[in-house]
């Protein structure tokens, strides 16, 4: 009975494991070129002194929306939330990500 027991768990761990490996959110090159150059415009047009900006490949967040994360500057750490449109919903910004413009602080300059 116990051999029984062991084999049916380390079964459902097998199916569970080998499910999540499949599983892909991968995104076409269209749309992972678009998500990084809208992320790299928006920080470009929103922040002041912005010398460098590398971002990684777009992944999906729980709730559906498209996730870029990234450094500025090489150490300033954000992730850029973007809609299905392809327009910014939110930015996380980590220590020392520079400051916004002056002229974008009430609302988002074009992107």
């Amino acid at each position: 009975m116990k051999i029984y027991k062991i084999g049916y768990i380390l079964t459902i761990i097998s199916i569970v494991l080998l499910g999540g490996c499949g599983v892909k959110d991968n995104y076409d090159e269209d749309t992972i070129a678009k998500a990084q150059d809208v992320t790299k415009r928006y920080i470009e047009n929103n922040y002041d002194n912005i010398e460098s900006i590398k971002v990684d490949e777009p992944r999906e967040s729980p709730m559906g929306s498209i996730k870029v994360d990234g450094i500025v500057n090489g150490n300033a750490e954000f992730t850029v939330s973007l809609s299905e449109d392809f327009s910014v919903n939110s930015i996380g910004e980590k220590e020392g990500f520079p400051n916004r413009k002056n002229e974008c602080q009430d609302t988002d300059c074009a992107y």
